[in-house]
């Protein structure tokens, strides 16, 4: 795609986007402060400029909403110290179960929120996905008589669930899984157990179960606890994974544990950035053991009995699909609820469209 725009064109857009609210300016004598004004913002334009000349020639991938931005290869200088490894592709007949769980916001009241939460687990077997079960919708009341319970106690995360609907959400969607995750631990033999996310981020919370017993259990029936995530908070191991995304010597891994142990006092388990075929992401894969040897092998026995979709574990994407609310779940629930306990719905406000409006909502795609 070639450039169209010159200088010239791009001053013009660019003066565009000053005036296309179409303001009138009222003769306001406040000549002064906008003197000032534009000496601050010049001041900061100079800045700003100096450092984005160095953007002259780059190549660049545009962001947009929603979306995921794969990064360039990068030459690091930890990659030194780490050897990429091809998985072999021997595996041996394995189950896998793959837990998600979603929950959604559905009422508020004088005194408390209404929360709907559903998990599914989805069982895979030689390349087959060959079951699956549905828990839920289960509905969840929280106000300040039982919040403080939920919380276990903890008075800051009290009040967050109370004034915060996505901590909320978070909290019983981590109960959620928990209870579930512990128990498939405690009942299966011999099987990989994959959770959504990374399995330091579940020490974090003290109320969710501690990883270390949950792996325990695992470990004492021959199960395997494993983490998948998409993405990484960690810079570190964003840099290191550009070096997988060129590559097409697939399905290829590495152990990034001693790059992790500066982030964390005490890893869990070991950590790897791993990619299963030439259409699939990089994906950071947190494996419930400490030898290197034994998890590369959980890996490829994760590989050999899932099926892969662009390289990620097929079981685990349809069990966040079979999670998520519909709309149809939705207004179900609100029919439920306003059936059976003959709650009066009230038309709710949409403080954002009433306070800001909707300038062009086709142009910027956005419901205020």
């Amino acid at each position: 795609m070639h450039n169209i725009y010159n200088e010239e064109s791009i001053d013009l857009l660019l003066s565009m986007m000053n005036i296309h609210l179409n303001i009138p300016i009222q003769p306001l004598n406040i000549k002064d402060l906008e003197h000032a004004f534009y000496n601050t913002f010049q001041t900061m334009q100079k800045d700003t400029n100096d450092n984005i000349d160095q953007l002259r020639g780059l190549k660049a991938v545009f962001n947009s909403r929603y979306s995921d931005i794969q990064p360039f290869e990068k030459e690091s200088a930890e990659k030194t110290l780490i050897s990429i490894e091809r998985i072999e592709g021997e595996t041996c007949p394995t189950p896998i179960v793959s837990v998600d769980s979603s929950c959604i916001h559905i009422a508020e009241t004088e005194e408390g929120s209404v929360y709907a939460s559903r998990l599914t687990a989805v069982f895979s077997h030689n390349r087959k996905v060959v079951h699956y079960i549905r828990l839920g919708p289960t509905l969840t009341y929280i106000n300040e008589s039982n919040a403080g319970e939920l919380a276990g106690g903890n008075r800051y995360l009290t009040h967050l669930i109370l004034s915060e609907p996505s901590s909320a959400e978070k909290l019983l969607r981590d109960k959620l899984e928990s209870s579930v995750q512990l128990e498939m631990a405690r009942n299966l033999k011999d099987s990989i157990i994959v959770l959504d996310g990374c399995l330091p981020d579940l020490v974090s919370d003290g109320v969710r179960i501690n990883t270390d017993g949950l792996i325990r259990s695992a470990n004492d029936r021959g199960n395997v606890v494993i983490g998948i995530s998409k993405t990484s908070r960690i810079k570190s191991l964003v840099d290191l994974s550009k070096s997988l995304y060129s590559s097409t010597d697939v399905p290829i891994c590495f152990d990034v544990h001693q790059v992790l142990s500066g982030y964390f006092r005490s890893a869990i388990g070991r950590t790897f950035l791993v990619k299963f075929s030439n259409d699939g992401l990089v994906l950071r894969i947190d494996v419930g053991l400490d030898e290197h040897d034994e998890s590369v092998s959980v890996i490829n026995n994760l590989m050999g009995n899932d099926i892969l979709f662009r390289g990620y574990p097929d079981s685990l994407r349809l069990a966040h699909h079979l999670s998520v609310f519909t709309s149809v779940d939705t207004l179900c629930l609100k029919a439920l609820l306003s059936g059976r306990l003959d709650i009066k719905e009230i038309v709710g406000t949409n403080r954002r469209r009433l306070l800001l409006g909707n300038l062009d909502a086709k142009l910027t795609n956005k419901e205020y």
